[in-house]
């Protein structure tokens, strides 16, 4: 074996990885940092960013409609002018009016608007202007660039393409917006250009996933929210706009959400099948089919496909109906005369009635559940109704009441029965003696009659005896339950009622909220083989991939009729404006804020939530909640309310003293009684207010420019020979899709 020789390693000099890297290579104390902030006039929203949006940093502004976006790019326009800077407004669609930025406060000769909707055109346009704003600017005064909007954007080739053919290249948007903020990014930083993106909340600002390759199977079930499914190729094929279930992270329940785009992305060959339990499908088990780098829900958060482990589990969902007066009713007769059934494997669990001799009691039995567990006839000798599915929420009983179906296992020992309760009981088991007294019987072999007895005349006040087939009510407790029974007693049932009780019987439906909850369900398999191994295919078989945008949560169910598994969806436009941003806030809208003119109501504004998904630039801050945003000048300075959530900030802080009796104090001074005089105090009085802001280290417009006028470095300066990366013609960018 020959010997290794040794080679010696050279140590570089400073002065030699600086000669030969140049200033890529500096101490972090060497760079340049103007540390100007451009504020809004809403201090809340300026203490949330952490100062508002730094020169040179990315803002986007994603949310519903009419949710104060424009809004907030206009404030911003505002307080860009009063700093002595100028606004570049990208107005993608064509919805800039003179007029309206007047009623914001925004001058119009301070403004260049460009009307396009290229990306590749808007990308040099934007950096021309750029470049030649600076070169008036002397003073290092602000330049703002606002996208009005990104989803208004597309590539070049796509709109010829739309135009022409009808057709429009698959990624060829989220590959051109790509290609535009790696190539101008380095460049606003050097100009100060500090930027606003406003978006749809259909671009995924919780999570970024959905790349081109992230996508599911054509035959992948989608269960909608009416009950009804469908395969994701269908949905796409036909442009169907129904409601799917979507999971809230935040609220963790789920809520119905319409589908708002449809893709087909390329083929490819490789797919990963997944096949879990389903506690709540006829078969009792979910399955899927997507790509190796879709991404699902986990109980160890989000997961490429690849990436999941047999040992993990999805998260499903949970439907919980057991509540109200259908619990009641449930619990009067699972214990009793009706029966939980589980299926193969013990994957399921449903709910039985069954009666050879009471039909029409059974039927209407099924008929008063039948919205919450849909039931089924059996083909057997004995008379049976049966859920049609199983349920997580029928199992967890079974699991609690055990096989004895012990009542008092079930019951709230600490509460009386409910009268639905007692009269279910009662006509499943109950008997009258000699018209005089009833009792109901149940086996020692279920429960403990001593205590159900000690229950029943304890907390329920029905006086009773043990007797050798169950509980014998006295006198006084039979008068006592036959009237708080009897309006519950069905027709064919009237025969097991003392004599003066018939005929009291009010026809009444159960009343119950249904929620739906995520639960965790187990893998069963996950066959990284599926095209080898499918029937239909012996070979690796190329196949597009398919799937759909979902609003605000940008997931869905996918895999089964009934269940499903959450699995992201696939967001359009690209991961890169999410990458590139320093601020990412979401605009929610609340209800409209309505003011009386004439007896008549009229809309003045709305309640608008802002939640705040990424800041680099600050510690993290609160959400802003049902804040005040004005759209009619008749009733209110158009804009946010600019003193909105500012006492939160100063009470937080410790700036200003709140006492429990509402008494704000500065210093030990009081300021105000009640929360709307000093809401009132703050927007009347300029030096306090200003005082306070500056306490709380809140920038504002008059701090602003008194750093501007601190400086006398130019942070941004501009060289006549300064050259930038054309859009059109830098190297295109390529992906590899598998």
């Amino acid at each position: 074996m020959a010997k290794k020789s040794k080679v010696g390693i050279k140590v570089p000099t400073k002065n030699e990885i600086l000669k030969k890297y140049g200033e890529i290579v500096k101490l972090a104390s060497e760079t340049k940092e103007s540390g100007l902030w451009l504020p809004s006039t809403f201090f809340a929203l300026n203490y949330t960013f952490g100062g508002g949006i730094p020169f040179g940093k990315i803002l986007e502004v994603a949310g519903e409609e009419s949710s104060g976006k424009s809004l907030i790019a206009y404030n911003f326009a505002y307080t860009t002018q009063q700093l002595g800077g100028h606004v570049i407004w990208v107005d993608a669609e064509s919805s800039w009016m003179n007029s309206w930025a007047i009623e914001n406060g925004v001058d119009p000769e301070k403004v260049t608007v460009v009307n396009d909707t290229r990306i590749e055109y808007v990308s040099d346009v934007v950096a021309d202007l750029a470049i030649y704003t600076r070169s008036q600017l002397t003073h290092n005064e602000p330049i703002l660039l606002v996208i009005d909007s990104v989803a208004a954007m597309d590539c070049a080739d796509n709109i010829d393409s739309k135009m022409v053919e009808g057709k429009a290249e698959m990624g060829g948007r989220a590959k051109a917006l790509y290609k535009y903020f790696r190539i101008r990014s380095e460049l606003f930083y050097r100009l100060g250009v500090t930027q606003i993106y406003i978006n749809q909340l259909r671009t995924a600002l919780n999570v970024g996933f959905g790349k081109d390759n992230t996508c599911l199977h054509y035959d992948t079930m989608i269960p909608f929210v009416d009950g009804t499914s469908m395969k994701i190729g269908e949905i796409i094929k036909n442009k169907i706009s129904k409601e799917v279930w979507s999971y809230n992270e935040e609220k963790c329940i789920f809520e119905p959400k319409p589908i708002i785009d449809w893709v087909v992305k390329s083929e490819t060959k490789k797919w990963i099948q997944f096949k879990t339990k389903g506690p709540e499908t006829i078969n009792g088990f979910n399955g899927f089919t997507c790509t190796y780098t879709h991404h699902c829900l986990t109980n160890h958060g989000w997961k490429k496909a690849e990436d999941i482990d047999i040992h993990d589990k999805l998260i499903s969902k949970q439907r919980r109906v057991i509540n109200g007066t259908l619990r009641d009713f449930l619990w009067g007769t699972i214990p009793f005369d009706c029966s939980l059934y589980n299926g193969r494997n013990n994957s399921t669990t449903r709910i039985t009635f069954s009666n050879n001799k009471q039909e029409d009691y059974l039927i209407w039995k099924s008929d008063m559940i039948k919205n919450a567990f849909p039931m089924k006839r059996k083909a057997n000798k004995n008379k049976k109704l049966i859920s049609k599915i199983g349920y997580t929420e029928l199992r967890e009983i079974y699991n609690r009441i055990g096989k004895e179906r012990d009542p008092l296992k079930l019951w709230d020992l600490s509460k009386p029965l409910s009268p639905i309760t007692l009269a279910i009981w009662y006509m499943d088991d109950g008997h009258k003696y000699n018209n005089v007294t009833v009792g109901i019987s149940i086996s020692p072999r279920r429960t403990d009659l001593n205590r159900l007895s000690n229950y029943l005349n304890n907390i329920c006040g029905l006086d009773n005896q043990l007797y050798e087939h169950g509980i014998k009510f006295s006198n006084q407790g039979s008068t006592k339950l036959m009237e708080m029974i009897s309006p519950y007693i069905i027709e064919s049932m009237q025969y097991k009622l003392l004599p003066g009780y018939e005929g009291k019987y009010i026809p009444f439906t159960l009343e119950y909220q249904e929620n739906y909850i995520p639960i965790e369900v187990e893998i069963i398999s996950i066959n990284k083989e599926f095209d080898k191994t499918n029937r239909r295919f012996r070979r690796p078989y190329k196949r597009k991939k398919y799937d759909i945008t979902i609003p605000d949560n940008h997931n869905f169910l996918a895999g089964s009729t009934e269940q499903g598994i959450v699995v992201h969806n696939t967001t359009t436009g690209g991961a890169a404006l999410k990458f590139y941003a320093s601020i990412r806030a979401a605009f929610y809208s609340g209800r409209s804020i309505t003011v009386k003119q004439k007896g008549k109501e009229r809309k003045a504004g709305k309640l608008v939530t802002i939640r705040l998904i990424k800041n680099k630039v600050a510690p993290p801050r609160p959400t802003i909640s049902k804040c005040p945003v004005y759209f009619n000048p008749k009733f209110h300075e158009v804009g946010f309310d600019r003193c909105f959530g500012l006492e939160d900030v100063l009470v937080e802080n410790d700036i200003i003293e709140k006492s429990s009796g509402g008494i704000y104090k500065y210093k030990g001074k009081t300021l105000a009684r009640g929360e709307e005089k000093f809401q009132k105090l703050l927007e009347e009085d300029d030096e306090l207010r200003r005082k306070l802001l500056r306490r709380a280290n809140i920038n504002t417009i008059g701090t602003t420019k008194k750093r501007l006028g601190e400086i006398d470095f130019n942070y941004f300066p501009v060289d006549e020979n300064i050259e930038y990366e054309s859009f059109n013609g830098s190297e295109d960018e390529e992906e590899d899709d598998e």
